[in-house]
């Protein structure tokens, strides 16, 4: 467990990471109980299993109703391993407002932005 001042889910992930030692698997989980961590196993086999990125996937798990706003069901396209997905503890910085959900996605968009301009440079 990796304590952070500065609020953020990313901050929160990169103190995690730098705080981290030699490791091969890294396994990020929300805190908010929305996940049930027994399907944790099922993203650690698919790593053991060759694969280097799996992403639990909310759209293809079974959903509570209240649980994803229809932003967040938008997402979600990597390698995905179905993951059920309940209502969440307390009200979501991101996800709870118009500005977090415009920020999430400015920043997500601009990040792919960034990576494809610098990929496409470099």
């Amino acid at each position: 467990m990796v304590s952070k001042l500065r609020p953020g889910y990313g901050r929160a992930c990169l103190a995690a990471l730098a705080a981290l030692e030699a490791t091969d698997i890294v396994l990020f989980s929300d805190g908010d109980y929305a996940f049930e961590a027994a399907q944790a196993i099922r993203l650690l086999s698919c790593i053991v299993g060759g694969a280097d990125l799996a992403i639990g996937s909310r759209t293809l798990g079974r959903t509570q109703a209240g649980a994803l706003t229809r932003s967040q069901r938008f997402g979600n396209r990597v390698a995905e391993v179905p993951v059920d997905t309940r209502v969440r503890l307390g009200e979501s910085k991101i996800s709870g407002t118009l500005r977090g959900r415009v920020g999430a996605g400015v920043g997500i968009l601009s990040t792919i932005a960034k990576l494809r301009w610098r990929q496409r440079s470099g």
